[in-house]
């Protein structure tokens, strides 16, 4: 992967607006992208789901390609004059362009698995990242009265882009052709998927895929990403297969918004989903002693910008970092096909102003805003410099 790093200020500031404005395709790109660069695939909700782009300081961004209010971007990709190189330009600033590299396509994106699936529709590379749902179905999805309507699960599968559940031998093919690939190897991995039923809410399939995965690579990472269960238990079990990282999103700190956007999992309860990050936290200490430099931010959770006043979301960030959470903040990508399809979206200044402010505040409990991956922050809100930001 790309490295080292020396991530700048003002490649900061282009990736705030690229995922704030989106970016439009210029003419002849479409062509040089499908010869270079990995397929846009409509997994992970979004996060993954755009152009990753690779920033001159080294840094990653995911750019909104496809959704609807990339349209009227200001910020277009196009090509060099020898055809050789990807520009951004700024309309309103012909003489301002930033050089461009598109991620490449993985070797194993083209290859089947024994069962006969397509690689990539049973995990996906996101950045330096192995994407692996589990199960793509969503108990909240279901009801239109209780789904997070800026959610697009149940529209990934419909569009031929991942298949919805995957059997352990697949998972294990594909984490062995990622981790392996000679073009763009993956360096970790992320366990999720969806909201099956059950109180474990998809712990104990995620803990099972990550004692056969740690039995073959013991040395690579796994991040599991899960709704909040019903009791600490199934936390635990987590860690104790070997997870290293457990994230449990609460994506909305105020009751109001939570009530609007995501009525299924608020009715879990924020105090629920507080409670098992505690869990996590306290299970991770336990077993493993506190966090040292490579590991703070074991635990995590994402909240969306772009959904409740600034205030809301730094009250978040708060609860989060008091309790050992490392925040992670993304921007809300209003996507095709969902509820939120033309919400408005917060402007690039006023990112900015919530990443320094948000910033501090977990800066004052010794965390950084999440995560700490550098690669992995292609759609999130960081300042550069964090002593915990590295590779994997």
């Amino acid at each position: 992967m790309v490295g080292p790093y020396n991530i700048t200020i003002m490649s900061v500031r282009l990736k705030l607006r690229l995922l704030a404005e989106g970016l439009r395709i210029g003419d002849g790109v479409e062509d040089v992208l499908r010869r270079r660069g990995k397929p846009r695939l409509r997994v992970r909700s979004g996060s993954c789901g755009g152009l990753d782009l690779v920033l001159p300081d080294g840094s990653w961004v995911n750019a909104p390609v496809d959704e609807p209010f990339a349209e009227s971007s200001r910020l277009v990709l196009t090509l060099s004059d020898d055809d050789e190189e990807l520009v951004v330009h700024d309309d309103d600033s012909p003489d301002e362009a930033h050089r461009v590299r598109v991620a490449p396509r993985p070797a194993y994106y083209g290859r089947h698995s024994r069962r006969g699936t397509r690689l990539q529709q049973i995990g996906q590379l996101c950045s330096d990242r192995l994407g692996i749902g589990l199960t793509n179905g969503c108990v909240f999805w279901a009801d239109e009265q209780t789904r997070c309507t800026f959610c697009s699960i149940g529209l990934n599968v419909l569009s031929g882009h991942e298949v919805g559940r995957k059997r352990t031998p697949d998972v294990l093919e594909v984490a062995e052709a990622a981790l392996a690939d000679p073009v763009a190897p993956a360096a970790h991995i992320l366990l999720g998927g969806g909201t099956p039923k059950g109180p474990d809410a998809g712990a104990l399939a995620i803990a099972d895929a990550t004692r056969e995965l740690k039995a073959r690579w013991p040395h690579v990472s796994i991040y599991a990403m899960i709704a909040a269960p019903e009791r600490p238990e199934f936390v635990e079990t987590l860690v104790d297969a070997g997870v290293d990282e457990i994230g449990i999103n609460i994506e909305v700190f105020s009751d109001e918004a939570g009530q609007r956007y995501l009525p299924g999992k608020r009715a879990v309860g924020l105090a629920t989903h507080l409670r098992m990050l505690e869990a996590a936290v306290a299970a991770f200490d336990n077993r493993r002693g506190p966090a040292g430099p490579k590991d703070v931010g074991r635990v995590r959770s994402i909240m969306i910008a772009g959904l409740e006043p600034v205030e809301a979301v730094l009250a978040g960030v708060e609860e989060l970092a008091g309790r050992g959470v490392m925040p992670i903040l993304t921007p809300l990508r209003p996507m095709r096909g969902t509820a939120l399809e033309q919400h408005e979206r917060w402007p690039a200044s006023a990112l900015w102003d919530l990443t320094e402010r948000a910033s501090e505040v977990a800066g004052r409990y010794g965390l950084p805003l999440g995560p700490t991956c550098l690669p992995c922050q292609a759609n999130t809100l960081n300042l550069p410099g964090h002593p915990a930001y590295r590779d994997y």
